[in-house]
């Protein structure tokens, strides 16, 4: 069964239950109150009929009486009986009573009329169970002596049969009411659901690979809120798989340029031999710088993998900063050479020393010192540098800094740039996975660390890492306070 059709059919139960509980509950009041006003009429014929039946039977007048209840009867429904003192039978507006008359005849509210009360009341009659309603009155002379009782009956049938004349049209009314819904209903749901619809057919697409399926916008409600969070997570899983392709490509082409590099070298060193050391050593470095490269991009691969998968551990002891950072320089010496580059690599003069994981933390802050070599023109100048300040939100820690004299990031990418696969467009031709600035940021929110950027297009970027401070202080194992790699 199709929504649509329940939701059609959810207005024809609604209206199908309401109308009927109003109809029973109207139906019962209704009888109620016809049968309150036919006792009350009752009672005023009983009333006024009371006078002219006391004078009666004071006169003895037995004939006279019957013949006035025999005009009642052309003038009143109402069958109109009256009793004796004894209880016997004396008149009838009804014809077919006339041979009861001078028996006992045995109906209801005639022994408490007989007692002097006045009442009315229902009941049912034997054959056919339909139901009466009766008042009955003493009559009494001008001293309060009691002369007999008078009784006012109404068979209740005809009102029964107009209560279920009017029931047959309104269920008629309720079932072209019903049908009516139904009709109604499929309008409305296909209103309501075209949307759905819409939204549904785009998923169905979406699923299928075309990830350019969007649902239209119709309406503000919850409906149109719904399709919109569609349409921006469908404009974003697009933008990812474009970023994700774009990641592979560029995954492929560092593989295929180191790869490519490597093969070069090795073919350069069965060329030349031993015989020109100099160049020897010129090929060995841009083979270590090569291998260096792929490593990190391993290792960058290897730790999304891991993060992406929760099982990223880690190994926490105390680790001296100045070190670390002197370490990470060292690494890239060559490479700064290579590209034409200053690198300048600054110690404290008193231990830096935190509890971190050392092998994570190095390899965030080579991520920020590639980053740096890449997008630094030649002859520009890039330094490391670590000091103790105050961390972004309040505590004593550890600032471990990349400053390079780049081109800078625009504004509008700063937000932007710790995203995975994301490159700006300050990168120009410089290839990369654009992972390696995420995983700087993945990594400090596992180490409880905090990643910063500061730039100004055209002045040069500096990327940080917060680290809290450990209570206690290690010394430095090495006293150089100041690393310098120049340009050839």
């Amino acid at each position: 069964m199709t929504l649509r059709l329940r939701l059609a059919l959810s207005y024809l139960v609604l209206i199908l239950v309401t109308s009927t509980a109003i109809s029973l509950f109207l139906f019962d009041v209704l009888e109620r109150v016809y049968t309150g006003l036919l006792a009350w009429d009752l009672d005023r014929q009983a009333a006024i009929s009371s006078v002219e039946v006391t004078r009666f039977l004071l006169a003895g007048q037995t004939p006279e009486l019957r013949g006035y209840l025999r005009e009642l009867d052309r003038r009143t429904p109402a069958r109109v009986v009256v009793f004796t003192r004894q209880g016997q039978l004396l008149a009838s507006s009804e014809i077919d009573d006339e041979p009861l008359l001078g028996q006992a005849v045995d109906l209801p509210g005639i022994e408490d009329a007989l007692a002097g009360r006045t009442g009315r009341g229902t009941y049912y009659l034997p054959s056919g169970g339909t139901e009466v309603v009766y008042v009955y009155r003493p009559l009494v002379d001008g001293d309060g002596r009691i002369l007999g009782a008078l009784r006012l009956s109404y068979n209740l049938e005809n009102v029964i049969s107009f209560l279920r004349q009017l029931q047959l049209f309104v269920a008629l009314s309720i079932a072209a009411a019903a049908l009516a819904s139904i009709l109604v209903g499929l309008g409305l749901a296909r209103m309501i659901l075209k949307p759905l619809g819409e939204l549904s057919r785009a998923a169905e697409a979406l699923a299928r690979g075309n990830l350019s399926a969007r649902a239209p916008v119709r309406t503000p409600d919850e409906v149109g809120r719904l399709v919109d969070t569609f349409n921006r997570m469908a404009e974003r899983l697009q933008q990812m798989e474009g970023e994700r392709r774009a990641f592979l490509a560029a995954v492929a082409h560092d593989l295929g340029n180191l790869t490519q590099n490597l093969l070069t070298a090795v073919a350069a060193l069965k060329a030349i031999g031993a015989e020109d050391r100099a160049l020897t050593e010129r090929i060995l470095s841009g083979l270590e710088i090569q291998a260096r490269r792929m490593a990190r991009l391993t290792d960058d691969l290897v730790t999304i993998d891991r993060l992406e998968a929760g099982r990223l551990r880690l190994q926490v002891r105390p680790v001296d900063l100045g070190r670390l950072v002197w370490e990470v320089g060292e690494q890239f010496l060559a490479e700064a050479r290579f590209r034409g580059l200053e690198l300048v690599v600054e110690r404290p003069d008193v231990p830096a020393v935190v509890e971190t994981d050392p092998d994570r933390l190095a390899q965030a802050y080579a991520n920020l010192v590639s980053n740096a070599l890449k997008y630094t023109p030649p002859d520009g100048q890039v330094r490391l540098w670590v000091r103790r300040e105050a961390m972004p939100r309040g505590g004593d820690g550890y600032r471990l800094a990349v400053t390079d004299s780049g081109p800078g990031i625009p504004p509008e990418e700063l937000d932007r740039i710790f995203d995975r696969y994301y490159r700006g467009a300050a990168a120009g031709n410089a290839r990369g996975s654009g992972l390696g600035l995420a995983i700087v940021r993945d990594i400090a929110e596992a180490l409880g660390a905090t990643v910063s950027v500061e730039s100004d297009p055209g002045s040069g970027t500096t990327f940080s890492l917060w680290v809290r401070a450990a209570v206690a202080a290690a010394p430095s194992p090495r006293p150089v306070p100041r690393l310098t790699g120049h340009r050839p």
